[in-house]
């Protein structure tokens, strides 16, 4: 007996191992940016932390977690010889932290082009800017919810609703 549409969807929508993980990498790292900042108020020497140098690096794990939910999430919802790059448009924030992703990694070498349509600039903390877009308060957890409610359109794309 095969499944319908509809619960391929409910299964899909309410079952995400993936995001759970996601999750705890992610409360852990904006833990991290809590503690870094709590530490500089608390130390003799305050105001001399460079926040953008500091905090782009816990941010950089932040995007590679990211990357790796996206492509998790869009190959495991791809139908038989569908190519899981084909939902990566629907949203111009999975673009950005692809891109990011790809930047961190070294994968392309044409950051400057790329990053102009996010007016970007390579030698000015590219990541941190980065998440600042994504999130203006560059709070993780919210980046989390935009995730998944771009794995929940695809779902949505995958599995239409049945005609009655």
């Amino acid at each position: 007996m095969d499944l319908t549409n509809r619960e391929l969807r409910r299964s899909a929508l309410f079952f995400d191992p993936s995001f759970s993980r996601l999750e705890t990498i992610i409360e852990g790292l904006n833990n991290g940016v809590r503690h870094l900042y709590n530490s500089e108020l608390c130390i003799d020497w305050y105001g001399t932390m460079n926040e953008k140098s500091e905090c782009e690096t816990i941010y950089r794990l932040a995007i590679l977690a990211f990357e790796t939910y996206i492509i998790t999430s869009a190959t495991s919802l791809c139908k038989e010889n569908e190519n899981p790059q084909q939902f990566y448009n629907l949203l111009p924030d999975i673009t950005l932290i692809l891109n990011l992703a790809d930047y961190i990694t070294l994968k392309t070498g044409n950051y400057e082009k790329i990053f102009k349509k996010y007016a970007l600039d390579v030698s000015n903390y590219p990541i941190y800017n980065g998440i600042r877009i994504l999130d203006e308060d560059r709070n993780l957890i919210q980046i989390t919810k935009v995730l998944k409610s771009w794995r929940n359109q695809i779902v949505y794309i995958q599995y239409p609703v049945d005609p009655i």
